[in-house]
């Protein structure tokens, strides 16, 4: 059968409140993303294939099982599962991934956030693509599908849809990340969220706050960071990364974060039990006598 390409682009306005280092945080996390889609059910990690590309067998690979609406209208009756592998690769300005469905489907996405922050001033350079403001931030999603031609019809009216969707939860998530109402944490180096509403799982919080009271008059570990990450210490607490964003938001200047120890951390020298560094009052007063 002949096999077709085609190329679309989407462009979303990201609310003024999200900072441009959130979104790309989110992207960034592959897990974040992937559970964002509506088609998703499961995914794991998994080694580079044996036939991935050079340019590909460094990225992040990701087994997915997904569901297909293969007749739409009829529910479950009408969808079945398809399990297929991924790879991501984090770009200084957003995410590139590229996924193989079965019956030859070749699937490419850019995630880009571009556009400017309140206190940057736009860049008169950057060539916006069509539906892009002029001002602001924006998510362009630019996808590349490559399958056979009796297949395309289908194929890129399902990736619209669940783009859509995932595209909605990004930005909503987002907000809620930065108006603290979503718990998150840097865990390796990657955000993970937790949905306090959520009761089907326990929040990593929770175990933190558990294990850090079973611990209470025990050692601290030597570099006194907790074991969730460098922006979740516990002293900082479950909102960490929501006063990171907040922080970056205000100054307008990327910082890291401070992971030096508090000075309740630091280790108090005792003194040298063996050489007093002053006589007692009383061995004092009797040598004067003398």
């Amino acid at each position: 059968m002949m096999q077709r390409k085609e190329l679309y682009t989407n462009v979303t306005l990201l609310p003024s409140s999200i900072p441009r280092q959130l979104a790309l945080d989110i992207l960034h996390s592959h897990s974040e993303i992937i559970t964002l889609s509506p088609l998703v059910l499961s995914h794991h990690p998994i080694k580079a294939p044996r036939h991935a590309t050079a340019d590909e067998y460094y990225s992040s690979w990701y087994e997915i099982i997904q569901r297909v609406q293969y007749v739409p209208g009829i529910g479950k009756m009408g969808s079945g599962k398809i399990s297929f592998k991924g790879c991501f690769e984090n770009v200084p300005w957003g995410l590139k991934t590229h996924t193989y469905p079965p019956m030859g489907i070749d699937l490419k996405s850019k995630w880009r956030v571009a556009g400017n922050e309140p206190h940057e001033e736009p860049d008169i350079t950057e060539t916006r693509p069509s539906g892009a403001p002029q001002n602001g931030l924006y998510l362009l999603e630019e996808v590349e599908i490559k399958c056979n031609m009796t297949l395309m019809s289908f194929v890129k009216n399902q990736l619209k849809a669940a783009s859509k969707v995932l595209v909605e939860r990004l930005i909503k998530k987002a907000e809620l990340l930065d108006a603290g109402v979503l718990q998150a944490m840097f865990q390796d180096g990657k955000l993970r969220t937790f949905n306090p509403a959520d009761r089907t799982s326990t929040s990593p919080f929770q175990l933190q706050t558990h294990f850090s009271q079973a611990s209470a008059g025990l050692p601290q570990s030597p570099t006194g960071m907790s074991r969730w990450g460098s922006m979740s210490s516990s002293s900082s607490g479950p909102r960490a990364a929501h006063s990171y964003y907040q922080g970056r938001r205000k100054s307008g200047v990327v910082e890291l974060p401070d992971t030096s120890p508090s000075p309740q951390e630091l280790p108090v020298k005792q003194p040298d039990k063996g050489v007093p560094s002053e006589l007692p009052v009383m061995e004092e007063v009797s040598r004067g006598c003398r």
